[in-house]
């Protein structure tokens, strides 16, 4: 799985970053060479590495089908927009980051629209998801997405709650004092 430090590390627009990671867990599983082949009625195509995956993506792209590739799921109609091949746009941080762009621009479009706060956000999930205000409701992506999101907003609160059990100045080793550059007022 990709770890929070990744994702933080290549966002730029100041998406949550749990939310991020909420849709990603959704649309990939934190699987680099993901692919979805939209519209297609053939067998689920898993391939086994990312540049089979680009070969595959590529293959549908010709033969008219759009798909959804990488962690975020980027569709390859934003993989064009935003000036990438299909190639590149796996390219994990780059994959994030796209995702990240066109959640923004959909947390926009949502407040444009008139929505505010979370529901904003769970707006901006069915543009993601499907383009539209209201489709990403009605087949179930927003609810999975968000019940991801609100899981990892708990389980960071949970974390960032607990109390140390030690006592700083205790448990530094003795060459560590006042009179060190690792000690700060901090410590105590």
């Amino acid at each position: 799985m990709i770890s929070i430090a990744l994702i933080s590390s290549c966002l730029s627009l100041g998406a949550d970053t749990g939310l991020i990671s909420a849709i990603m867990t959704h649309e990939s599983a934190g699987q680099i060479e993901a692919l979805n082949i939209n519209q297609w009625d053939g067998q689920p195509v898993r391939p086994d590495s990312v540049n089979e995956s680009v070969e595959v993506a590529a293959y549908f792209v010709d033969k008219g089908y759009t798909v959804d590739i990488g962690l975020m799921g980027i569709n390859s109609v934003n993989v064009e927009r935003f000036g990438h091949t299909l190639q590149s746009a796996y390219e994990p941080c780059l994959n994030i980051g796209l995702g990240e762009k066109i959640l923004m621009e959909n947390i926009q479009t949502a407040q444009l629209a008139g929505y505010s706060g979370d529901k904003a956000l769970q707006v901006a999930l069915s543009l993601y998801n499907t383009g539209s205000l209201s489709f990403g409701f009605d087949n179930g992506y927003v609810d999975k997405v968000w019940t991801l999101y609100v899981e990892e907003r708990s389980e960071q609160a949970r974390y960032s709650s607990l109390d140390v059990p030690w006592n700083a100045t205790a448990d530094w080793p003795d060459h560590i004092n006042h009179d060190t550059p690792q000690w700060s007022p901090a410590n105590e």
